[in-house]
């Protein structure tokens, strides 16, 4: 599924650099719903693989090997904190100019 989404936000975004009016409009607010449920589906994969098989847990938790795996929940974390405090246009709508 979450490759699923992948593709579509980057649909969505090829439409918001090549559109204009209400396709880019539509292509930009979906773009927001397909990134939220893009970290979503990467939260729910980081969590949910430790899990699976004790050698997991033991591989990613162990010293030094988490310094290898903890950047990509870190990156993540830290993604979603930046877009959720990015203040979303009303109108994204704009002239540009070629």
């Amino acid at each position: 599924m979450a490759l699923v989404i992948g593709y579509a936000l980057l649909g969505a975004t090829w439409l918001v650099m090549k559109t204009e009016g209400a396709l880019r409009d539509r292509a930009y607010h979906l773009s927001w719903v397909l990134l939220l449920a893009m970290l979503g589906a990467i939260g729910a994969v980081s969590i949910a693989t430790p899990f699976l098989h004790v050698q997991y847990t033991q591989r990613w938790f162990a010293w030094p090997n988490i310094l290898l795996t903890a950047p990509v929940p870190v990156a993540v974390a830290g993604v979603t904190v930046l877009v959720a405090a990015q203040p979303r246009p009303t109108n994204t709508t704009t002239s540009r100019s070629s």
